[in-house]
């Protein structure tokens, strides 16, 4: 399902948990148009305060789909990945953007030890990449959008992507 097939009913389903959403985007556009959509209908449901974690391996769309997200509720500046800075705050129109990047720490325990958990229970929306290590500390039932990159030979760019509200935790 492309970007321009999915009706806001399914987005707004998987936003409200127990339906799952599917759709392949061929380019890096197709993954910021979806990541619009999806910021736009968070906001018009008041879901200030959401979280979404960003699951993938490098290179498969997580700071892509947070510039199209941010884009749509207003932020201007270039959105790159906190890898190095494990966080950055955008200040969009509507409410601030919690940027996070977890690939770097190694537990649950340094990942509480920067007091993240504040960010989350805020009037922001938080979109975290790697965010395995802090299944623990995130809130209940956060939406996951999972990026896959499928070998289609000749299809370097298309990504499977899935978004459902999921119960998220961790063992570590």
């Amino acid at each position: 399902m492309n970007v321009s097939e999915i009706p806001d009913l399914e987005l707004q389903r998987a936003l409200a948990g127990g339906h799952v959403l599917q759709f392949r985007s061929s380019s890096p556009a197709i993954t910021r148009d979806l990541a619009a959509q999806l910021a736009q209908l968070i906001i018009s449901n008041n879901k200030k305060g959401e979280v979404l974690t960003l699951i993938g391996n490098l290179g498969s769309g997580k700071t892509t789909f947070v510039q199209g997200f941010c884009a749509a509720l207003g932020v201007h500046e270039k959105i790159t990945s906190p890898t190095f800075t494990l966080m950055h705050i955008y200040h969009g129109d509507v409410c601030p953007i919690y940027h996070f990047d977890f690939y770097r720490l190694n537990s649950t325990a340094e990942i509480a030890a920067l007091g993240v958990e504040e960010y989350w229970e805020g009037d922001g929306i938080s979109l975290i990449e790697w965010p395995e290590l802090a299944g623990p500390l995130l809130p209940n039932h956060p939406l996951v959008v999972r990026f896959n990159m499928p070998d289609f030979v000749g299809e370097p760019e298309t990504r499977e992507i899935t978004i459902a509200r999921e119960v998220f935790f961790s063992n570590t």
